[in-house]
């Protein structure tokens, strides 16, 4: 792969354009932060306090698609921790986030796979046509997320006094919590049903469960709800060995996985 180094100094918002282009996103670890490439080179250019990086192919996403075809096979970026925004606009290519924070993180898409793993943010939005979304271990206070027919699955998931929302016509909704959930479901379905491996009880149209921390509202067409309560010192041990993985392959500093090894506790 190319790697090209980049200058945030004055960025503010990661704007991200592509059609077919597999994109990493990750937290960078060292004062100089680079992007990778498979293929030809992406454009770069800073807008006031925007830095927009589309990938040739792009005429318009999602608002009238023309695609020529990407050059670009595959893209990795480094991103500060600091940035107000990151946005990321795709047609079939998938989009991998890890250990990154925000204050509002966006992603819409139409058929690709979305993976978001220890992603930090106040507000949340990812759309997806078909699509299945996939959220590893969340810290995410206003969570929409849109899907018609792809799965959304979140693990590791701790329940905060957070509110979230999920839309979605016919696919499912996988959801297991770090320990027992503490979750008040409002969950409207035509012919969806909810299963889970932990008792609960209704509050009026809701479902309790433990003492309903995390107000998640779920709109379904066809698709079901799964809530599973996994095992607290097994899941944090499974997270803490992931994170000393990154470190190890240098995709994390040692004071950064000490901190969120602390947060977990």
């Amino acid at each position: 792969m190319e790697t090209q180094k980049i200058d945030w100094s004055g960025v503010k918002k990661l704007a991200l354009k592509s059609v077919s282009t597999d994109v990493i996103v990750i937290r960078g670890t060292e004062e100089e932060k680079t992007i990778q490439y498979e293929g030809e080179a992406p454009k770069i250019e800073k807008r006031n306090e925007t830095l927009e990086i589309s990938i040739k192919g792009v005429n318009s996403i999602l608002g009238g698609i023309f695609s020529f075809g990407s050059s670009t096979d595959a893209l990795k970026i480094e991103v500060p921790e600091d940035l107000e925004e990151i946005s990321v606009s795709q047609v079939s290519g998938d989009v991998d986030m890890k250990s990154t924070s925000a204050e509002k993180i966006v992603l819409r898409s139409v058929s690709s796979d979305v993976k978001l793993d220890l992603v930090k943010c106040a507000k949340l939005e990812t759309k997806t046509v078909s699509g299945d979304i996939h959220l590893v271990s969340p810290s995410v206070q206003h969570l929409v997320v849109t899907s018609v027919s792809g799965d959304i699955v979140f693990k590791n998931v701790t329940c905060e006094r957070h509110e979230w929302l999920i839309t979605t016509v016919s696919g499912d909704v996988n959801i297991e919590t770090v320990g027992v959930p503490s979750i008040t479901l409002s969950f409207r379905s035509r012919s969806g049903d909810l299963s889970s491996n932990v008792g609960y009880t209704r509050d009026g149209k809701n479902y309790l469960f433990n003492d309903g921390k995390l107000k998640m509202t779920v709109n379904s067409t066809s698709g079901d709800v799964q809530i599973t309560a996994t095992n607290r010192a097994d899941r944090t041990d499974s997270i803490e060995k992931k994170i000393l993985k990154l470190v190890a392959d240098g995709k994390l500093s040692y004071e950064q996985a000490k901190e969120i090894i602390e947060e977990l506790k």
